[in-house]
């Protein structure tokens, strides 16, 4: 894409898990730098099985997930050290010890990362800042609502510097402003030069926010691309939106011109809590 370095390559990659359920079926996509990339699908399509499989949390039943050329699941002592630093996770429900506050989580990360104490707290403070949670620093963590995690844990996701950024569900549980900055923050990283991959079901944010997107849905990915080649294959006019264009890849029985009533698990409107 645009000539820019591919960092990541999915190449027939699937997991099948010991109750012999098939969570991802033979997926194949590339994620380059520079640039953002929706993995989008309902929940319980395979979205953070695949995510799961390029950090390197879960192993491919076949398959393989390579990063900058190099095989995760192959990679061992310095390489695999190095693959991991090269990343930052967000999981969608981010398990952090509740009785540090977030300077004490986010230095402690900040270490593990080899970061000297200046930067780590610097880095902190502006993020912490630019959340919105400086005053709450040094509250502890159990105080805090599922927002102000995800908010912490996102910090902890970037404070490396990693060359490539993966949020899972990273809209969940948060206000209209939040949402805001997390968009303005993954789109601040695309301009730094780093890949951002966001799992969402939100499909009105994931087209306002991403440069090409993969749809899937239970376990195999229907399409890969731009929005535009998206409308393209579906011989669909300007103007219809990616929930539409969505359910009619999917084959949804919901669509009845003009946009789609959305409901179940597909969501366009944004959860407040």
């Amino acid at each position: 894409m645009h000539g820019m370095e591919s960092l990541l390559t999915l190449s027939q990659v699937r997991k099948i898990y010991p109750n012999g359920k098939v969570a991802v079926k033979g997926i194949n996509l590339t994620v380059v730098a520079g640039e953002i990339f929706g993995l989008l699908g309902p929940n319980g399509a395979g979205k953070t099985t695949t995510i799961r499989m390029i950090i390197g949390a879960l192993r491919p039943t076949s398959g393989a997930v390579s990063f900058n050329g190099q095989n995760i699941r192959t990679a061992s002592g310095k390489a695999a050290r190095a693959l991991k630093r090269s990343m930052g996770y967000l999981p969608e429900r981010p398990v952090m010890f509740q009785k540090l506050t977030p300077v004490e989580f986010l230095t402690f990360i900040g270490e593990l990362y080899g970061l000297g104490d200046s930067g780590i707290q610097y880095t902190i403070e502006k993020y912490l800042d630019y959340f919105g949670l400086l005053e709450r620093q040094n509250e502890y963590l159990e105080k805090f609502s599922a927002g102000m995690r995800k908010k912490v844990a996102t910090i902890a996701a970037i404070i490396g510097n990693p060359d490539i950024v993966l949020l899972d569900e990273p809209f969940s549980d948060l206000d209209p402003e939040s949402i805001f900055r997390m968009k303005q923050l993954a789109t601040d990283l695309k301009r730094q030069g780093k890949a951002v991959v966001v799992s969402t079901h939100f499909l009105t944010l994931a087209s306002e926010l991403t440069d090409r997107v993969g749809i899937i849905h239970q376990g195999k990915l229907l399409f890969c691309g731009t929005e535009a080649e998206l409308r393209s294959k579906l011989k669909q006019p300007d103007g219809v939106s990616l929930e539409t264009l969505f359910l009619h890849l999917t084959g949804s029985d919901i669509v009845a011109g003009g946009d789609a009533k959305m409901k179940g698990e597909i969501a366009t409107d944004e959860k407040v809590t």
